[in-house]
């Protein structure tokens, strides 16, 4: 996966201004983004809003020198797609650096460009840094955000030669200078309203790059920092990443959230199969204890024909699992088919890359099969990720995010799966070497199984 997909510029409609902060590779990364964002047709503009170094700006097909807002503007509008163009204001030759552009100079540049790509900060080549009082200088119509980190500077001593402004790294992370910086140091200086965070536009899609993940052994430990990373709202996903490697990101995470849909009236069981006992447990109860044990965000249960019944057996779950994350919906126009039950799951999601829809009728559905699905979107971000039993599709089906749009108008008796088709290119099938685990309860005399 590249930057442009990981990064979700891919999937945003243009335009797209993005901002790079933090250290370990951002100008590598701002590189790469500007490559693939112009291999994907769009008219690129690439600045910064500090300094860049000569050799990086000189490194890009197209520069020019601006000396107005106006110059500016000029210049992207003669960009072509396909094209970069870098921008600066002056060279300074002394210093071997570029001096950059205002952040409202690249504000207006949005009207004029599809892609702006703008390095917000500086961090004299270190793999971590702590911002000073004037920086990040990030615009304000940012919409996304990356805060990026260096995985080289993990477990090193916290000093200059591995950290830009140790100082102020030391009291956002409680370290003492020439301490060992800790995985759990660092989470805390990215996650900092003063730190990683600081100057973030309310409104901006925020990625935490760990970056300059050269082993596969460095993926058990980044994992851990990713969900530490997401217990905060402001990030919305993290990604694990090798910027000079040829397919640069491992992994990116996110909130994934279940929709687990309950609502059905159960024609061919004959009534409220969704609580019926198998192996001693109702059916629903077999779902919600697999899920419980996966790194879901939240878990929303949609409720319909027999809520009244349902709803009781959910509760007394919750309850007994309090850690949980657990919604219900009341979805009244069940009878009108199973899209009215998709729409209500998702309006009651909230921020979340991507959601999983398992039904309440599928007590054989394990955690490991779950994991597998979500570790194939993050390794993917496809628009869905199906499970096949004995090489035949199934359930439960993870949709990424940006599908979200198309559930919600889907109507009638239909699910997700009506959507498949026209995301052909864009899914990823995960084989499951256990057909049991998508065994579906249709009538009374299934439960024998």
């Amino acid at each position: 996966m590249n930057f442009w997909r990981g990064l979700r510029g891919a999937f945003s409609p243009p335009p797209v201004l993005m901002a790079l902060v933090g250290a370990g590779g951002k100008s590598t990364i701002l590189t790469r983004l500007a490559q693939e964002a112009a291999a994907a047709g769009h008219r690129v503009v690439v600045t910064t809003t500090t300094h860049l170094w000569i050799r990086q700006f000189a490194a890009f097909p197209r520069t020019a020198l601006v000396a107005s807002r106006a110059d500016a503007i000029a210049q992207a509008r003669q960009t072509a797609p396909g094209e970069i163009l870098a921008l600066a204001r002056e060279v300074r030759a002394a210093e071997a650096r570029v001096a950059g552009l205002p952040p409202s100079w690249v504000d207006a540049l949005r009207e004029h460009a599809d892609v702006i790509l703008v390095e917000a900060d500086g961090a004299r080549e270190r793999p971590l840094k702590a911002p000073a009082s004037h920086e990040p200088a990030v615009p304000e119509r940012t919409t996304h955000l990356v805060v990026v980190a260096g995985w080289h500077g993990i477990y090193k001593p916290l000093d200059a030669v591995w950290v830009h402004r140790p100082e102020r790294f030391a009291q956002l992370s409680g370290l003492s200078l020439g301490a060992p910086i800790t995985p759990a140091a660092l989470v805390r200086v990215l996650r900092h309203p003063e730190g990683g965070l600081k100057h973030r536009p309310p409104h901006a899609h925020v990625s935490v790059v760990l970056n300059q993940m050269d082993r596969e052994t460095h993926l058990r430990l980044a994992r851990r920092m990713a969900n530490d990373l997401l217990r905060t709202a402001a990030v919305s996903e993290v990604v694990l990443a090798s910027a000079r490697a040829q397919d640069p990101i491992w992994e990116v995470h996110g909130r994934v959230a279940a929709v687990l849909l309950a609502a059905g009236e159960g024609k061919r069981f004959g009534g409220a199969k969704q609580v019926a006992l198998w192996r001693g447990k109702p059916l629903i109860v077999h779902v919600l204890d697999a899920l419980a044990q996966t790194p879901l965000a939240k878990i929303v249960v949609v409720l319909g024909a027999h809520a009244n019944r349902v709803r009781p057996v959910v509760e007394a779950w919750a309850r007994q699992h309090p850690h949980v994350p657990l919604n219900i919906v009341d979805n009244p126009r069940w009878a009108e088919g199973q899209s009215t039950s998709v729409r209500a799951g998702l309006a009651a999601l909230g921020p979340v890359s991507a959601a999983l829809f398992p039904l309440a009728d599928q007590p054989r559905i394990t955690p490991d099969l779950i994991h597998a699905l979500i570790q194939a979107h993050r390794r993917t971000l496809a628009a869905a990720v199906v499970p096949r039993y004995g090489g035949q599709p199934g359930a439960p089906v993870l949709f990424d995010r940006r599908v979200f749009r198309q559930l919600a108008a889907l109507q009638g008796d239909t699910g997700g799966r009506a959507l498949l088709h026209a995301y052909a290119s864009d899914l990823v099938h995960v084989d499951w070497a256990d057909a049991t685990a998508g065994w579906d309860v249709d009538r009374p005399e299934d439960l024998k199984e």
